[in-house]
């Protein structure tokens, strides 16, 4: 892996995190001061989720230029390897079938993403 791939997936990484944030952010508001009901949470959460490894991968594609599909691979995967690192060590728990299932969208999500981030600026002279 080259330098240019590690700079885009970190880049990826930072971009992911900050979407994070700011859903995350837009979501607490949205409980504090509307009617929003928590029955709906985990549906918009997940769909924050998978738009921010989405664009993550739609980044690393960008910004690698070739190779679209490692790079967003590598950022799906580095991203649902933090989220187990964390729920292991810090709730002692692994990944039931669901978290799986849904891990494995993030993975293919960024990796798709990370293909069409490739193809987008690319000329076909």
């Amino acid at each position: 892996m080259n330098s240019k791939t590690v700079s885009a997936v970190i880049y990826s990484w930072l971009v992911i995190l900050v979407i994070m944030f700011f859903g995350s952010l837009l979501l607490s508001f949205l409980i504090k001061y509307t009617s929003f009901q928590d029955t709906s949470f985990s549906t918009m959460t997940l769909t924050i989720s998978f738009a921010a490894l989405f664009i993550g991968g739609l980044v690393a594609g960008i910004r690698n230029k070739e190779k679209g599909w490692l790079a967003g691979g590598i950022v799906g995967i580095g991203f649902s390897f933090f989220i187990f690192i964390v729920q292991f060590l810090g709730y002692n728990q692994g990944f039931s079938t669901e978290q799986s299932i849904v891990h494995l969208g993030f993975i293919l999500l960024a990796t798709l993403g990370g293909m069409i981030g490739v193809n987008i600026f690319t000329s076909t002279n």
